[in-house]
Formats: C-alpha cells, structure tokens, sequence
C-alpha cells in the first residue's frame, strides 16, 4: 500500500497527489513575492518496511505536526527512499520547532538537511 503526505498547500489544507515527477519540478522555490522559501530533509528509517496500520500512525503523525504550521507549503514523502522534505516560510527557530514536533511522533526521524544541528 502506498501512503502519501500532502503536496502544495492551500486555504489551510494540503491537496494530496500522486506525482512521480522529480522534486525539483514541483516543491516551490518562490513565494508569491519573489521571497525564497526554506527547506529541509528528514530521514526515517525503514519506513517502506513497516506494516500498513503502523504507516498509517506514522503519516498521520507526520500529517497532525505539519498541519500545525501555517509557515508549511509543501510536503513530500519518498516511500521508495524513506525520505520527507518539507518546504516552508522562513522563520527563526521554526526548523528546530517543527523536527523536534515530528520527532515526539516519530522518534526515528533524523534531521539530514537543513539549519538545525540539535536533531
């Protein structure tokens, strides 16, 4: 079974898609003022090997902590190489926030790309 996070958001939600065209072609770079967004990568392990009620927690896990972000604009999870990235309105602080956050739902997940060293 093959579960997704949300991609591009809009209004407060996220609109789910299946895409298989490279992450560079569709995580936004730009606000609509020009302004670049922030990103980051996250590792977690074996998450293409757990069984389908234990994916379901972690995503929905995952799903609870970002849709706490209104900074949060785009959300992708690679099941193929167990990786999340997250593209968001800068703000200091806001990486260490939002990985500590996805950590107390998923403990595995280690911080492999972006500005907090504290993960």
């Amino acid at each position: 079974m093959k579960e997704t996070l949300p991609g591009l958001r809009q209004n407060g939600q996220f609109s789910v898609h299946q895409n298989n065209e490279p992450l560079y072609d569709r995580a936004p770079t730009l606000d609509e003022n020009g302004k670049p967004y922030a990103d980051f990568m996250m590792l977690i392990p074996r998450l293409n090997k757990v069984d389908t009620p234990v994916l379901k927690q972690k995503i929905a896990g995952l799903q609870a902590v970002l849709l706490n972000y209104s900074e949060v604009v785009f959300v992708d999870i690679n099941m193929r190489l167990n990786l999340l990235w997250v593209s968001f309105t800068p703000r200091v602080g806001l990486i260490e926030q939002i990985v500590l956050d996805i950590q107390q739902r998923v403990p595995e997940a280690k911080l492999i790309s972006g500005d907090f060293q504290g993960a």
